[in-house]
């Protein structure tokens, strides 16, 4: 089970966001890897998704009565969801193929709804209970729709952005953004930092053209200090490789090359 390295006692906070419900890059970054194995999403997309979403925070959408859940807001009680959670074949859920042939009725009757509310109420409290379970289920749900509706990328994208399309060119540039900044060599920590906390804020933007709405959130460095000491360690940063450790050692011919990612 991943643990967080950092120090406790993030002060501000951004709105709605718990330490104690939070994961780190590094960490998510990690539990992504674990999980993220048959999608045809790429592992940092997830994380710039995850950190639009909730900053890396595994939390109920508007408090404890909101439709989403988890780092990548998954809405348990949509009816295309009951799909997922039948092919996931978690035990504890226990759903009956009977009751999914009834979940396809346009009325459902009482002991089909009630039986509804009980999964996605389990669903919720196990997400809610388990940062691990709940990256697993963002990750699993991408899996699903993958090997199973054969979806490609864009397909996964626009599951997770509904019809708000604006999204999808952030997304895709913010993925961009971070994979260069996961890769740069011959920068100095703060460097890397800087390049982290712009491609992780890139989707919380505004945004122009395609990519604009009327959301713009993204985490200010300054206003936020302890909370981005907090998602982006300084021992971690230190350590990634080519990174040095002062201004003085910043090599004049940084690679920008992209390796091969999946």
């Amino acid at each position: 089970m991943p643990t967080q390295t950092s120090k406790p006692g993030v002060n501000p906070s951004p709105f709605a966001w718990h330490e104690a419900q939070a994961w780190n890059l590094p960490t998510m970054l990690e539990a992504i890897a674990r999980n993220n194995k048959n999608s045809t999403m790429p592992n940092e997309m997830l994380a710039v998704i995850f950190f639009e979403e909730t900053g890396f925070c595994n939390v109920q959408q508007a408090g404890k009565n909101g439709p989403a859940v988890g780092f990548g807001q998954i809405e348990v009680g949509n009816r295309d969801k009951f799909r997922f959670y039948k092919w996931l074949n978690d035990p504890d859920l226990n759903i009956p193929d009977e009751f999914m042939a009834k979940l396809k009725q346009e009325k459902l009757d009482l002991p089909t709804l009630k039986m509804k509310q009980s999964i996605q109420e389990k669903v919720k409290t196990k997400m809610l209970g388990s940062k691990e379970y709940s990256a697993m289920m963002s990750c699993k749900y991408l899996e699903f729709l993958s090997t199973v509706d054969g979806m490609q990328l864009e397909g996964l994208i626009g599951a997770q952005i509904s019809s708000h399309t604006e999204y999808r060119t952030r997304f895709s540039e913010g993925y961009q953004l971070l994979r260069k900044a996961l890769n740069l060599t011959g920068v100095t920590a703060d460097q890397l930092r800087d390049e982290l906390i712009n491609a992780l804020n890139h989707a919380k933007r505004r945004g122009a053209g395609e990519s604009l709405s009327n959301k713009n959130n993204p985490i200010p460095k300054d206003n936020f200090k302890s909370f981005w000491n907090w998602i982006l360690p300084a021992d971690w940063l230190a350590g990634r490789p080519g990174v040095a450790a002062s201004a003085s050692m910043v090599s004049a011919n940084a690679t920008n090359s992209l390796p091969a990612v999946r």
